[in-house]
């Protein structure tokens, strides 16, 4: 999560989405970072707004508009489990390397997920306190484009986003049992993709 004070703009980082290629980018023209930490980096909206919001508004900074980007569900969720598939996961209990995405999904739809499928939901990240989503300005992931130059705009610098952190290729496929599952499951996360116009 980076805030740039004089612009009146946060970045919040959804994990798996992008991020880390945004951060870089923007962070010279920041003055609040939290990068380090992925529990404080990927601050969420509910956290930002009892928290940094409310900071924010005590040094009289106010009228800071937030913005993240939101990945399609499923493939947002083959991200993790391909990041998980990294040979320096190999000794972890948090593994995707020896299992297909049909495994990790079933997994990740238990109630009790095992570790490799603890990854949370797009939706949780971005809701709000009466509202599905608090974010001001929500960008698809595959407009990445559109981020690039609203944020070039609203930091007065030319921006370039590089790619970080891409994973190993693993196919992503599914039953269509399992997948009308996972799509229930993601009811939430695919009306808040669908209604993103930007």
């Amino acid at each position: 999560m980076m805030i740039s004070v004089p612009s009146r703009v946060a970045f919040l980082a959804m994990p798996r989405a992008g991020s880390t290629s945004v951060e870089r980018a923007i962070e010279p023209a920041c003055d609040i970072l939290f990068k380090e930490n992925p529990r404080i980096k990927h601050m969420n909206f509910r956290r930002y707004n009892k928290h940094m919001n409310a900071y924010l508004n005590a040094m009289k900074i106010d009228n800071v508009v937030t913005t993240a980007v939101f990945r399609e569900p499923i493939e947002w969720l083959g991200s993790w489990y391909r990041y998980r598939a990294r040979p320096e996961m190999a000794n972890n209990a948090a593994s995707t390397m020896h299992m297909d995405f049909e495994s990790f999904v079933e997994g990740y739809l238990q109630e009790n997920p095992p570790d490799f499928a603890k990854v949370g939901q797009q939706s949780q990240f971005v809701r709000g306190p009466d509202t599905v989503s608090g974010i001001d300005f929500l960008f698809k992931f595959d407009n990445l484009i559109g981020l690039q130059l609203f944020l070039s705009e609203k930091l007065a610098h030319d921006l370039s986003f590089v790619p970080q952190n891409e994973s190993p290729k693993k196919p992503l496929a599914l039953s269509p049992a399992l997948k009308a599952r996972l799509e229930q499951r993601f009811e939430t996360d695919y009306h808040i993709y669908r209604t993103i116009a930007i």
